[in-house]
Protein backbone atom coordinates (compact mmCIF):
# COMPACT_ATOMS: atom_id res chain seq x y z
CA UNK A 1 0.00 0.00 0.00
CA UNK A 2 1.71 3.41 -1.16
CA UNK A 3 1.35 6.32 1.13
CA UNK A 4 -0.64 9.36 0.58
CA UNK A 5 1.36 12.40 -1.45
CA UNK A 6 2.71 14.87 1.72
CA UNK A 7 2.63 18.79 1.19
CA UNK A 8 4.46 21.07 2.42
CA UNK A 9 5.08 24.64 2.80
CA UNK A 10 8.63 26.19 2.94
CA UNK A 11 9.43 29.74 3.14
CA UNK A 12 13.64 30.79 2.84
CA UNK A 13 15.06 34.14 3.40
CA UNK A 14 18.64 34.79 2.46
CA UNK A 15 19.54 37.84 4.09
CA UNK A 16 22.07 40.77 3.27
CA UNK A 17 22.27 40.53 -0.61
CA UNK A 18 24.33 43.46 -2.73
CA UNK A 19 26.19 43.54 -5.65
CA UNK A 20 28.98 43.70 -2.73
CA UNK A 21 28.59 41.26 -0.68
CA UNK A 22 26.72 38.21 -2.63
CA UNK A 23 27.49 34.72 -2.27
CA UNK A 24 27.90 32.40 -4.92
CA UNK A 25 25.84 29.71 -3.05
CA UNK A 26 23.10 29.58 -0.44
CA UNK A 27 22.02 26.46 0.98
CA UNK A 28 19.13 25.35 3.25
CA UNK A 29 19.64 22.47 5.80
CA UNK A 30 18.23 19.00 5.52
CA UNK A 31 14.20 19.22 5.29
CA UNK A 32 12.82 16.50 7.26
CA UNK A 33 9.35 15.14 5.60
CA UNK A 34 7.63 12.08 6.99
CA UNK A 35 5.37 9.95 5.18
CA UNK A 36 4.07 7.35 7.51
CA UNK A 37 6.61 5.84 9.38
CA UNK A 38 9.45 6.92 6.50
CA UNK A 39 11.32 10.14 7.01
CA UNK A 40 12.64 11.91 3.39
CA UNK A 41 15.14 14.25 3.59
CA UNK A 42 15.79 17.11 1.50
CA UNK A 43 17.47 20.61 0.95
CA UNK A 44 18.01 23.01 -1.93
CA UNK A 45 20.70 25.37 -3.06
CA UNK A 46 20.05 28.64 -4.58
CA UNK A 47 23.08 29.37 -7.26
CA UNK A 48 24.15 32.80 -8.31
CA UNK A 49 27.07 34.68 -10.15
CA UNK A 50 27.26 38.06 -10.78
CA UNK A 51 28.84 37.09 -14.71
CA UNK A 52 26.07 35.01 -15.08
CA UNK A 53 22.45 35.86 -16.61
CA UNK A 54 20.05 32.96 -14.72
CA UNK A 55 20.18 31.78 -11.28
CA UNK A 56 19.57 28.23 -10.53
CA UNK A 57 17.81 26.61 -7.92
CA UNK A 58 18.92 22.99 -7.19
CA UNK A 59 17.37 20.17 -4.89
CA UNK A 60 18.98 17.35 -3.07
CA UNK A 61 17.42 14.18 -1.57
CA UNK A 62 19.77 12.51 1.25
CA UNK A 63 18.00 9.66 2.81
CA UNK A 64 17.69 6.03 1.91
CA UNK A 65 13.67 6.00 1.90
CA UNK A 66 13.77 9.24 -0.44
CA UNK A 67 14.54 6.49 -3.58
CA UNK A 68 10.59 5.56 -2.91
CA UNK A 69 8.87 8.64 -3.24
CA UNK A 70 8.68 11.66 -5.98
CA UNK A 71 9.67 15.16 -4.91
CA UNK A 72 7.41 17.92 -6.96
CA UNK A 73 8.74 21.72 -5.97
CA UNK A 74 7.48 24.91 -7.10
CA UNK A 75 9.75 27.63 -5.86
CA UNK A 76 8.68 31.59 -6.34
CA UNK A 77 9.60 34.94 -5.60
CA UNK A 78 6.83 37.54 -4.92
CA UNK A 79 4.58 36.06 -7.70
CA UNK A 80 6.91 37.45 -10.31
CA UNK A 81 9.75 34.68 -10.59
CA UNK A 82 8.49 30.65 -10.54
CA UNK A 83 10.64 27.72 -11.45
CA UNK A 84 9.83 23.84 -11.33
CA UNK A 85 11.56 20.96 -10.05
CA UNK A 86 10.96 17.20 -10.50
CA UNK A 87 13.09 14.78 -8.63
CA UNK A 88 12.16 11.22 -9.78
CA UNK A 89 13.43 7.72 -7.44
CA UNK A 90 15.89 7.69 -10.13
CA UNK A 91 17.74 11.08 -9.28
CA UNK A 92 19.19 12.46 -6.70
CA UNK A 93 19.63 15.78 -7.07
CA UNK A 94 17.76 18.29 -10.09
CA UNK A 95 18.25 21.67 -10.88
CA UNK A 96 16.07 24.73 -12.98
CA UNK A 97 16.45 27.99 -13.93
CA UNK A 98 15.01 30.39 -11.35
CA UNK A 99 15.44 33.89 -12.86
CA UNK A 100 17.44 36.70 -14.59
CA UNK A 101 20.47 37.72 -12.33
CA UNK A 102 19.67 41.26 -13.04
CA UNK A 103 16.82 41.08 -11.33
CA UNK A 104 18.37 39.93 -8.22
CA UNK A 105 19.18 43.11 -7.22
CA UNK A 106 15.52 44.65 -8.33
CA UNK A 107 14.01 46.39 -5.27
CA UNK A 108 11.07 45.02 -6.28
CA UNK A 109 12.24 41.41 -5.13
CA UNK A 110 14.19 42.04 -2.31
CA UNK A 111 13.18 43.99 1.24
CA UNK A 112 15.66 45.41 3.01
CA UNK A 113 18.21 43.42 1.35
CA UNK A 114 16.04 39.73 1.98
CA UNK A 115 15.06 37.72 -0.85
CA UNK A 116 12.47 35.38 0.24
CA UNK A 117 11.87 32.09 -1.75
CA UNK A 118 8.55 30.50 -1.16
CA UNK A 119 8.77 26.76 -1.85
CA UNK A 120 6.06 24.43 -2.30
CA UNK A 121 7.13 20.68 -1.17
CA UNK A 122 4.81 17.76 -2.65
CA UNK A 123 6.18 14.11 -2.01
CA UNK A 124 4.43 11.26 -3.51
CA UNK A 125 5.27 7.45 -2.50
CA UNK A 126 5.53 5.69 -5.90
CA UNK A 127 7.04 2.20 -5.02
CA UNK A 128 6.31 -0.12 -1.85
CA UNK A 129 9.54 0.13 0.73
CA UNK A 130 10.99 -3.35 1.36
CA UNK A 131 10.21 -5.04 4.57
CA UNK A 132 13.21 -5.93 6.35
CA UNK A 133 12.90 -9.70 7.12
CA UNK A 134 12.96 -11.21 10.21
CA UNK A 135 16.45 -12.66 11.43
CA UNK A 136 16.13 -15.96 13.95
CA UNK A 137 18.90 -14.67 16.20
CA UNK A 138 16.94 -12.85 18.41
CA UNK A 139 17.16 -13.06 21.89
CA UNK A 140 19.26 -16.08 21.46
CA UNK A 141 22.55 -17.29 22.77
CA UNK A 142 23.49 -19.69 19.60
CA UNK A 143 26.46 -17.75 18.24
CA UNK A 144 26.26 -14.57 20.21
CA UNK A 145 29.23 -12.55 21.37
CA UNK A 146 28.41 -10.04 23.38
CA UNK A 147 25.87 -8.88 25.83
CA UNK A 148 23.87 -5.61 26.64
CA UNK A 149 22.74 -5.57 30.17
CA UNK A 150 19.88 -2.96 31.06
CA UNK A 151 19.64 -0.87 34.05
CA UNK A 152 17.52 -3.53 35.77
CA UNK A 153 20.61 -6.01 35.25
CA UNK A 154 18.49 -8.15 32.88
CA UNK A 155 21.35 -9.96 30.26
CA UNK A 156 20.65 -10.08 26.58
CA UNK A 157 22.67 -12.17 24.51
CA UNK A 158 23.53 -9.99 21.12
CA UNK A 159 25.23 -11.01 17.81
CA UNK A 160 27.67 -7.68 17.22
CA UNK A 161 27.64 -7.94 13.37
CA UNK A 162 23.69 -7.66 13.79
CA UNK A 163 23.45 -4.62 16.16
CA UNK A 164 26.68 -2.80 15.37
CA UNK A 165 24.62 -2.66 11.34
CA UNK A 166 21.84 -0.84 13.09
CA UNK A 167 23.05 0.77 15.47
CA UNK A 168 26.27 3.60 15.37
CA UNK A 169 25.88 4.12 18.70
CA UNK A 170 25.78 0.52 20.13
CA UNK A 171 28.70 -0.30 17.90
CA UNK A 172 30.59 2.20 19.06
CA UNK A 173 30.09 0.36 22.58
CA UNK A 174 30.80 -2.76 21.37
CA UNK A 175 34.21 -1.73 19.68
CA UNK A 176 35.19 -0.14 22.99
CA UNK A 177 34.10 -3.05 25.20
CA UNK A 178 34.91 -5.72 23.27
CA UNK A 179 37.70 -7.48 25.37
CA UNK A 180 34.90 -7.69 28.13
CA UNK A 181 31.97 -8.19 25.48
CA UNK A 182 29.32 -6.94 27.68
CA UNK A 183 28.31 -3.27 28.66
CA UNK A 184 25.48 -2.38 31.25
CA UNK A 185 23.20 0.31 29.91
CA UNK A 186 22.25 2.32 32.60
CA UNK A 187 19.74 4.21 30.56
CA UNK A 188 17.97 1.97 29.71
CA UNK A 189 15.17 -0.41 31.22
CA UNK A 190 15.16 -4.29 30.63
CA UNK A 191 11.52 -3.76 29.08
CA UNK A 192 12.78 -1.16 26.83
CA UNK A 193 15.77 -3.15 25.88
CA UNK A 194 13.85 -5.90 24.63
CA UNK A 195 11.75 -4.19 22.43
CA UNK A 196 14.71 -2.15 21.00
CA UNK A 197 16.74 -5.20 20.37
CA UNK A 198 13.49 -7.33 18.88
CA UNK A 199 13.01 -4.16 16.31
CA UNK A 200 17.05 -4.12 15.44
CA UNK A 201 16.13 -7.90 14.58
CA UNK A 202 12.83 -8.00 13.21
CA UNK A 203 11.82 -4.83 11.89
CA UNK A 204 8.77 -5.47 14.63
CA UNK A 205 7.72 -3.67 17.02
CA UNK A 206 4.74 -3.34 20.01
CA UNK A 207 3.33 -0.24 20.59
CA UNK A 208 1.26 0.99 23.65
CA UNK A 209 1.12 4.12 26.09
CA UNK A 210 3.23 2.19 28.88
CA UNK A 211 6.36 1.66 26.37
CA UNK A 212 6.15 4.25 23.80
CA UNK A 213 7.60 6.99 25.56
CA UNK A 214 10.85 5.59 26.71
CA UNK A 215 11.14 3.52 23.20
CA UNK A 216 11.10 7.28 21.89
CA UNK A 217 14.12 8.32 24.22
CA UNK A 218 16.03 5.31 23.62
CA UNK A 219 15.68 5.19 19.91
CA UNK A 220 16.75 8.79 19.86
CA UNK A 221 20.21 7.40 21.01
CA UNK A 222 20.55 4.13 19.55
CA UNK A 223 18.61 3.50 16.09
CA UNK A 224 17.00 6.32 13.82
CA UNK A 225 14.50 3.84 12.34
CA UNK A 226 12.89 2.82 15.51
CA UNK A 227 12.67 6.60 16.41
CA UNK A 228 10.97 7.46 13.44
CA UNK A 229 7.67 4.77 13.92
CA UNK A 230 7.48 6.18 17.83
CA UNK A 231 6.84 9.71 16.38
CA UNK A 232 4.85 8.54 14.17
CA UNK A 233 2.72 6.79 16.45
CA UNK A 234 2.53 9.56 18.84
CA UNK A 235 1.33 11.71 15.88
CA UNK A 236 -1.12 9.92 15.07
CA UNK A 237 -2.23 9.32 18.70
CA UNK A 238 -2.21 12.76 20.28
CA UNK A 239 -5.00 13.33 22.54
CA UNK A 240 -6.58 15.64 25.07
CA UNK A 241 -4.81 12.98 27.76
CA UNK A 242 -1.60 12.94 26.57
CA UNK A 243 -0.89 15.42 24.76
CA UNK A 244 1.41 17.58 27.67
CA UNK A 245 3.25 14.46 28.41
CA UNK A 246 4.45 13.59 24.75
CA UNK A 247 4.98 17.09 25.04
CA UNK A 248 8.22 17.08 27.25
CA UNK A 249 8.93 13.79 26.13
CA UNK A 250 9.62 15.67 22.29
CA UNK A 251 11.41 18.24 24.00
CA UNK A 252 13.91 15.46 26.36
CA UNK A 253 14.76 13.96 23.14
CA UNK A 254 15.37 16.82 21.02
CA UNK A 255 12.34 15.70 18.35
CA UNK A 256 10.99 18.85 16.42
CA UNK A 257 8.58 17.42 14.51
CA UNK A 258 7.01 16.11 17.67
CA UNK A 259 7.21 19.17 19.04
CA UNK A 260 5.86 21.21 16.41
CA UNK A 261 2.83 18.81 16.21
CA UNK A 262 2.17 19.15 19.62
CA UNK A 263 2.36 22.82 19.97
CA UNK A 264 -0.42 22.84 16.71
CA UNK A 265 -2.09 20.28 18.94
CA UNK A 266 -2.34 22.67 21.90
CA UNK A 267 -3.33 25.43 19.53
CA UNK A 268 -6.31 23.59 17.62
CA UNK A 269 -7.49 22.78 21.43
CA UNK A 270 -6.27 25.39 23.35
CA UNK A 271 -9.92 26.03 25.40
CA UNK A 272 -10.73 22.31 25.93
CA UNK A 273 -7.20 21.93 27.78
CA UNK A 274 -7.45 24.87 29.65
CA UNK A 275 -10.66 23.32 31.07
CA UNK A 276 -9.82 19.81 31.45
CA UNK A 277 -6.53 19.65 32.68
CA UNK A 278 -6.10 23.50 33.96
CA UNK A 279 -3.17 22.39 36.58
CA UNK A 280 -1.31 20.65 33.75
CA UNK A 281 -1.22 23.28 31.72
CA UNK A 282 -0.37 25.88 34.75
CA UNK A 283 2.42 24.06 35.31
CA UNK A 284 4.13 23.85 32.18
CA UNK A 285 7.63 25.46 31.87
CA UNK A 286 8.04 28.85 30.22
CA UNK A 287 9.25 28.24 26.97
CA UNK A 288 6.17 26.46 25.73
CA UNK A 289 3.83 27.94 26.78
CA UNK A 290 5.23 31.37 24.59
CA UNK A 291 5.60 28.61 21.88
CA UNK A 292 1.87 27.93 22.40
CA UNK A 293 1.36 31.73 22.31
CA UNK A 294 3.13 31.90 19.36
CA UNK A 295 1.73 29.48 17.53
CA UNK A 296 -1.52 30.91 18.03
CA UNK A 297 -1.09 34.09 16.77
CA UNK A 298 0.91 33.27 13.94
CA UNK A 299 -1.01 33.02 10.53
CA UNK A 300 0.51 30.57 9.25
CA UNK A 301 1.87 28.41 11.56
CA UNK A 302 2.38 25.18 9.01
CA UNK A 303 4.67 26.90 7.09
CA UNK A 304 8.29 25.81 7.61
CA UNK A 305 10.84 28.51 8.05
CA UNK A 306 14.46 29.09 7.26
CA UNK A 307 16.67 32.08 7.40
CA UNK A 308 20.35 32.08 5.37
CA UNK A 309 22.79 35.03 6.66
Amino acid sequence: MLFPIVKRKFEWKIENISKENVQIKYDTPQIQIYCGEFMTKWSFVFFTRITSQTNHLWVYKHSIDCNYFDGHFRAMVKNRAVCFLDLPTTETKKWAEFFKTEDLFDESFLENGTLTIHIDIEVKQVKEVPAVPDLCFFNDELYSDFQLISSDNKVFPIHRVIVAAKSPKLKIFIDKFAEQKKIILEDIDGSTLFELLKFIYTAEINYNWENILSLLKAATYYNEALKQKCVTYLINNLSIENIFEVLICAEESNEHCLKFECIKFIKNNYFQLRIQRQKDFDDLDKKFLYLIMDSIEMENSSIIKYTSK
